[in-house]
């Protein structure tokens, strides 16, 4: 039954990308720019919110579509804010889509990881500071051409040596150098834009989700004689998650953390065979998991309301167990000895255990809006249940499969 489960949900999956349409913005809010500085509005095809372009497909209010490079373009915006521009960056031989964070007395650009400064006579790639134990000297120089450097040269004169110490404070990192240049713009009072601005840093989503767990035994220490087994293996599951997209330059990736819910009552059966008797017992407990779960997740093909993503992550857990009753047996041969000892299950955790954990799901929405969520959730707990019958102990590992459906807000 699990397996025909698993098979409906990756072919309600697979059918929900092929037919789902590419994902667009609003018709009339991209436009690019034409190398005679003619602006065409229409839509920059795309399935993500991407930081970095080598190439666009862009389709006209007539519905019109072409691809260009960057050598056929001066630039292009797109509805969000985001602006690129065509630019010959040092160090890169061929002219690229560079993205204008931020404009105004000089531009900072982004490609490929680095930032850039542009003035009207160059560009100039903002480096990390690297100091070497050497001479003062050196250490000042390397200091210089840093980033650092680049910024306090461009920041020169009254506002610059107002803001020295925030510039000296500033880190190579998209929020600091925002926040130092707009510093230096207001100063200086400046006219100046941010292009990332209507762009959110972080986004945090609640998720609720609710389903089933399936628990499978695997054996780590069993002997072929023995046997044990869950009379029902299928628990209830709840989830409560922050679903965390941590910045706006990765927008394939996102975090999961929350806190989870596991119930089910059952009966443990347990055989172990000797060569004088086989001995049986059947044992009913009530197993309760408590768990916080955490996921780097990627999103693996996107349409317009669809998102089909994997994560990976592990799962830092404390279950607990309670016996209801128990019944033990064993088959007396005919000298009537019989040497029966009752089931003894260990699957609560004395401390709390870490276990690695996967999953593939499926987002039904737009990203802004509230979306449906479908996932398939795989789980590994090692040496997660010791059983002993007639003085024999058999460790389990513990295999948990889960189908959750639910809500993003």
């Amino acid at each position: 039954m699990e397996k025909n489960v698993f098979v409906a949900l990756m072919a309600s999956i697979g059918l929900g990308l092929w037919s789902a349409p590419v994902f667009a913005q609003n018709a009339h809010g991209d436009h690019i720019i034409l190398l005679d500085g003619e602006k065409i509005p229409g839509t920059v095809a795309r399935n993500y919110d991407h930081v970095q372009y080598r190439r666009v497909r862009f389709v006209t209010a007539a519905g019109q579509s072409e691809e260009y490079t960057p050598s056929q373009l001066t630039g292009f915006s797109l509805e969000n804010g985001r602006h690129f521009k065509s630019k010959k960056l040092p160090g890169i031989q061929e002219r690229v889509f560079a993205q204008v964070i931020f404009s105004g007395n000089f531009d900072l650009l982004f490609w490929a990881g680095k930032y850039y400064i542009q003035n009207p006579l160059e560009i100039v790639e903002l480096k990390p500071v690297e100091k070497y134990s050497m001479t003062y000297q050196t250490d000042a120089e390397k200091v210089h051409n840093s980033y650092i450097g680049v910024l306090s040269r461009h920041m020169a004169g009254h506002c610059g040596t107002k803001l020295k110490n925030d510039i000296i404070r500033t880190r190579l990192f998209e929020a600091d150098l925002i926040s130092m240049l707009e510093k230096y713009h207001k100063c200086e009072e400046a006219a100046y834009t941010i292009h990332v601005e209507r762009i959110p840093s972080r986004v945090v989503r609640p998720v609720f989700m609710a389903g089933g767990t399936h628990h499978s035994l695997l054996a780590q220490e069993v002997v072929h004689t023995r046997a044990d087994k869950f009379e029902n293996a299928m628990a209830v599951n709840l989830q409560g998650l922050l679903r965390m997209r941590p910045s706006r330059r990765h927008p394939k990736m996102f975090f999961d953390l929350g806190i989870g819910y596991s119930s089910f009552s059952t009966f443990i059966e347990s055989e172990y065979g000797t060569t004088v008797t086989t001995y049986v017992s059947r044992e009913k407990v009530r197993y309760q998991r408590i768990y916080v779960p955490l996921f780097l997740n990627h999103s693996i093909v996107r349409r317009e309301k669809i998102d089909f993503y994997g994560g990976l992550g592990f799962e830092l857990a404390r279950a607990s167990r309670f016996y209801r009753d128990h019944d033990s047996s064993g088959n007396i041969p005919e000298d009537g000895q019989n040497n029966v000892k009752g089931l003894r299950a260990r699957i609560d955790f004395i401390r709390p255990h870490y276990y690695p954990a996967v999953k593939l799901g499926l987002d039904l929405g737009k990203p802004a809006s509230i979306g449906l969520l479908s996932e398939f959730q795989l789980g590994y707990l090692p040496e997660a249940s010791e059983m002993t019958l007639a003085g024999n102990l058999a460790v389990y590992n513990l295999l948990m499969a889960s189908w959750m459906v639910g809500v993003r807000f």
